[in-house]
Formats: C-alpha cells, sequence, structure tokens
C-alpha cells in the first residue's frame, strides 16, 4: 500500500522529462523470474510503466535490470525495444560476456550495465554483479559506449573511486550514492563525493526514499539534495524505483516523488537540466540533445 492516494501535482514537468530509475517485472507467462530469486516483486510490465509515466507528464525512462531476473535481460530487452524510443536500459552482465552480447544489448537500447559492490552472497541472481566483473568489463564498455550503474554504499564507493575513474568510463550512482543521512551533509564521504562530482564524469540518481530514515517526508535526506543541486546540478539525475520493491508499507508514490523533486527544487532552469537535459546526454533520448 503506497503512503497516499495519487495526489494532483501543482507543478508540472518540463517536457522531455525522464525518469532515471525503474524496474519492469513482467508479464510473468512470458518472462518467468530466476529459479533462485531473491524476492518475488510484483508484476509491473512496461505498459504499466508507460502509463504511469503518461500520467506523471514524464516521456522517457530508464528500466534497470531487478535482481529477480539474475543475469536473464530478456523483459528488460522486450521492453526498450517495443518502447518507440521512450525507454533505455541498464542490464546485467558477467565478465564472461562477449561482445557481441555487448554490441547486441547495446543495440536493444541498453546504455549501461549495474554493479553492486556489496555483494549479500556468491550468487550472482541474489547479490548482483560484483566490480571485480566492472574492471574485467571495462576496456569492451567503453567500445560498446556503455557506463557503469553503481550500486553501492558511499564509504566503500568513496574508498574505491580512484580506481574507478581510472576505468575512464561514465559512473552513475544509485539511490543519492547510497549516503549516510545520520552521518550528515558534513561528512566526510558525502563531500568528498562532491569534490569529485565537480569535475569528473560521475551522475547521481536523485533518489531518497531508498536511503532515507524518515518516511514519508524524507526530511533527513533534504540537505543532500540541497548540496548536490548547489554543486554538481550538472550531473544530477532524479528516478521513481517504481514498482518500490521490498517498501510494503513504506512504499511512496511517484506523484509524491515527482511533487518532492520539484518542491526541493525552485529553479527552474535547474529542474530542466535534472529532468531533461541531464538524462538526453547520458542517455540519448531525443528531446533534448543539444539543448545547452
Amino acid at each position: 500500500m503506497a503512503d497516499e492516494t495519487p495526489r494532483t501535482l501543482l507543478r508540472r514537468p518540463p517536457p522531455g522529462s525522464c525518469d532515471a530509475h525503474a524496474h519492469i517485472v513482467g508479464p510473468r507467462d512470458r518472462f518467468p523470474l530466476a529459479p533462485d530469486a531473491p524476492y518475488t516483486p510484483p508484476e509491473a510490465t512496461a505498459e504499466a510503466y508507460l502509463a504511469m509515466l503518461d500520467r506523471l507528464g514524464v516521456s522517457y525512462g530508464v528500466a534497470v535490470q531487478p535482481a529477480p531476473y539474475g543475469l536473464d535481460n530478456s523483459a528488460l530487452v522486450d521492453a526498450t525495444a517495443r518502447s518507440g524510443g521512450r525507454l533505455k536500459g541498464i542490464a546485467w552482465a558477467s565478465a564472461a560476456a562477449s561482445d557481441a552480447e555487448l554490441a547486441a544489448l547495446r543495440r536493444d537500447g541498453v546504455c549501461g550495465l549495474r554493479f553492486s559492490a556489496f555483494p549479500r552472497t556468491t550468487t550472482a541472481h541474489v547479490s548482483g554483479v560484483g566490480l571485480d566483473a566492472l574492471f574485467a568489463l571495462a576496456p569492451r564498455m567503453r567500445e560498446h559506449g556503455l557506463h557503469a550503474q553503481l550500486w553501492t554504499p558511499i564509504a566503500h564507493l568513496v574508498e574505491r573511486l580512484p580506481d574507478l575513474l581510472g576505468l575512464g568510463i561514465p559512473l552513475v550512482l544509485d539511490h543519492m550514492g547510497r549516503i549516510e543521512p545520520e552521518a550528515g551533509a558534513d561528512a566526510a564521504d558525502f563531500q568528498e563525493l562532491l569534490a569529485a562530482a565537480r569535475g569528473e564524469d560521475i551522475w547521481i540518481k536523485l533518489i531518497p526514499h531508498r536511503v532515507s530514515a524518515r518516511h514519508p517526508g524524507y526530511e533527513d535526506v533534504r540537505p543532500f539534495h540541497a548540496a548536490l543541486v548547489e554543486t554538481c546540478p550538472h550531473r544530477l539525475l532524479w528516478g521513481t524505483d517504481w514498482p518500490f520493491v521490498r517498501m510494503g508499507d513504506r512504499a511512496p508514490t511517484p506523484e509524491r516523488l515527482l511533487g518532492l523533486f520539484l518542491d526541493w527544487t525552485a529553479d527552474e532552469a535547474v529542474v530542466q537540466r535534472i529532468l531533461v537535459k541531464n538524462p538526453a546526454a547520458l542517455y540519448g533520448f531525443g528531446d533534448a540533445i543539444g539543448a545547452g
């Protein structure tokens, strides 16, 4: 049950806006979950996702491979291929992936590969693909124009940042870089990330509810949002994380998250940059490419 019913947005997103983080699941009869899936997500088809984007007034979306599908990217690729250019994908691939497989993913609308730096087990379907695979794949990812999306706590991220930046590919950080709100926005790890994001090819997804301890207003995350917007608006993306897997009664609604982002981001030029220009530049969506 979401934390509130859909609300009417007082501000609408600009044309060409993008939700940079969601998950596609199903239809189950065509795309069954992996036998060792770590959890059972709700069915969340591409059609349902596009309908949600239409309701928000959002033009584009980025579908991220969910853990219950493991290395089988079939549902993701089917969604991007049938979206008429509205969806791009972030897939999983092991270090053994061939050039032909990477090229096929790129042709099918995949822009990046997702890696986890805090595996819970050695099973790829549960923990994701680790950083060892990223370091092995990076030269070929550069050749195929694929970036690395990282799901890792900020302390570990900052520790590995010099090595990661040396890979020469864009780095996209899930869930606000997995910040630690209880440490405060003055914490050394977050300040180091801010300093790197000013000049390096690092992109950060503004998704507050996965890191906040203060549902449903996420007030503990707002200082981090403000610091990011002030420091590196050219490297920020916004996402819903729809359909909010494993959140139960703490799940927000997409309307609430978009309304919160617009409430927290007063400058219309910054809103335009984060919702439109940045995702156009990173993912190659059509409406705003070259828009400044």
